[in-house]
């Protein structure tokens, strides 16, 4: 969404009036994964931050540590993001791994959206293309035994990427320190299932913080 800005100092996102708004994930981690603290460690996020900058600079997004504008810049070769350690280029190998062997296509890196009827923004890893047909693709990097409410997040970012269209296939890539790599498929036959649950969660977000709970 134009003029939608992110502040990632804060992690919060805000309208051009000045509003704060919600964001997927953190709708998610007051809802379905409140009680699930593991998923949320100030350690995997670090880590997380740093594969999804990486892959993003692969798919040619310019590094915002190193070159981007109004930040203190960083050298590339000092870069953790450009000349990233060994832990995180293991996973940036297994995205690059994933990419050339599905067959991907990517159309859009770590676009802002913004959904305005149930009032949520956030921002959706991949526009891509696999097989021939498009959808939305998250990159994970955290443990693979919870992968239900990754369905969830994709839905949120579709209904925001495309609002009035078909329902479209959603896919999340997790991504191993071994190299290798985990396809998981959301197909379009569960898209209007999973948009319901979404929107009763966002209903449900909105209760609880109109009731102080």
């Amino acid at each position: 969404m134009e003029d939608l800005k992110f502040s990632p100092a804060t992690h919060t996102y805000i309208l051009p009036s000045g509003v704060l708004v919600p964001s997927v994930t953190e709708i998610l981690k007051e809802t379905v994964l409140e009680c699930s603290s593991e998923w949320w460690t100030e350690e995997g996020r670090d880590k997380g931050r740093l594969v999804h900058a990486a892959c993003a600079v692969l798919d040619g997004r310019v590094c915002e540590l190193c070159r981007g504008e109004g930040v203190i810049p960083v050298a590339p070769l000092a870069c953790p993001v450009c000349a990233p350690t060994e832990e995180i280029q293991d996973y940036v190998e297994a995205w690059q791994l994933a990419k050339q062997e599905l067959g991907i296509e990517v159309l859009a890196v770590e676009a802002l959206c913004y959904d305005p009827i149930r009032n949520v923004a956030g921002t959706y890893d991949r526009k891509a293309i696999i097989g021939g047909r498009e959808g939305i693709l998250e990159i994970k990097t955290g443990p693979p035994s919870r992968p239900d409410w990754w369905r969830l997040q994709l839905v949120a970012y579709s209904l925001m990427a495309w609002p009035d269209a078909e329902p479209h296939v959603r896919w999340a890539v997790r991504l191993d320190e071994d190299r290798t790599y985990q396809l998981y498929t959301y197909p379009p036959s569960t898209y209007l299932e999973d948009a319901v649950v979404w929107t009763a969660l966002t209903h449900y977000y909105k209760w609880r913080i109109n009731n102080d709970h």
